[in-house]
């Protein structure tokens, strides 16, 4: 084997080594992203920069599925990592229906779409936008059966995505799909328990009404309004404790209707309500 062979192999070696160790800090970042975060957006961002910023690609977007239609949920390019004010230029499409493009054929197939040279490409036809110029891959994201959305990258370089890079895209969108789950997931529980929270809160205030409203009808006379013998004699204990510990005088005040029956037996219930 000449010198020419083993250097061309050891640079081959080398590139793919270098490869290697970008793909795991890409993992190691998307790993490392807080999934607490409250924007799901946000979260979408951060591992799209992670993607960006060890991989070398140039524009990468997700679209999640909902409903049937695909939605914009993050976009990101290297003139958003340079602070430029230049739009990504997947963030130009706001949404497609699943099965439309290619990205639509990501997610209906469930299987990786890779365009080598986007300019030849039929697929991109019914998007009724400019063909973009590079390549493109898009992944679906999912978790177990489902389909969760759409991973986008491109170059704009043709044939730029090579067999390792698709790999370390798979692996990506695999990492994604188990972290828009769990997002979805903590947050949807805790949306649950809130608002599990907000009708036991609901519930405890009604009991209490319910409690005060028996406990005060209890006491109280239905006809008159007026506090019944439930209230007059630990009210009357209580008073004259009161008065024997500060020596003050007690004196209780009875009424009573004289031959008030004969308003009942002769002119009835109801009128001695009245009476009453």
């Amino acid at each position: 084997m000449d010198n020419a062979t083993l250097v061309e192999a050891y640079r081959d070696t080398q590139q793919r080594l270098l490869g290697l160790m970008e793909c795991l800090s890409a993992l190691q970042d998307l790993s490392s992203l807080d999934l607490n975060t409250p924007d799901l957006g946000e979260l979408l961002k951060a591992a799209l920069r992670a993607l960006l910023e060890n991989q070398g690609m140039e524009r990468c977007s997700v679209f999640l599925n909902e409903g049937g239609v695909l939605v914009n949920a993050a976009g990101m390019d290297w003139s958003d990592l340079m602070g430029a004010d230049v739009g990504s230029r997947e963030s130009s499409i706001a949404c497609l229906r699943v099965g439309e493009g290619i990205m639509g054929l990501a997610v209906a197939s469930g299987e990786i779409q890779c365009c080598s040279d986007c300019g030849g490409d039929d697929r991109f036809a019914e998007l009724g936008n400019e063909v973009p110029v590079g390549s493109l891959v898009c992944l679906p994201i999912r978790q177990g059966d489902e389909v969760l959305g759409v991973l986008n990258v491109s170059h704009p370089e043709p044939h730029f995505f090579n067999q390792d890079r698709e790999r370390l895209l798979r692996l990506f969108s695999v990492y994604l799909g188990q972290s828009v789950t769990y997002w979805r997931h903590t947050h949807q529980m805790e949306a649950v328990i809130r608002e599990r929270t907000a009708e036991l809160r609901q519930a405890l205030g009604q009991a209490q009404e319910l409690r005060e409203r028996y406990e005060a009808l209890a006491v109280v006379d239905d006809l008159t309004g007026l506090n019944n013998r439930r209230f007059f004699f630990p009210e009357a204990q209580a008073a004259l404790s009161r008065t024997r510990r500060h020596g003050q005088p007690f004196a209780v005040l009875a009424l009573d209707l004289d031959h008030f029956k004969r308003v009942n037996d002769t002119h009835g219930h109801a009128w001695g309500d009245r009476v009453l």
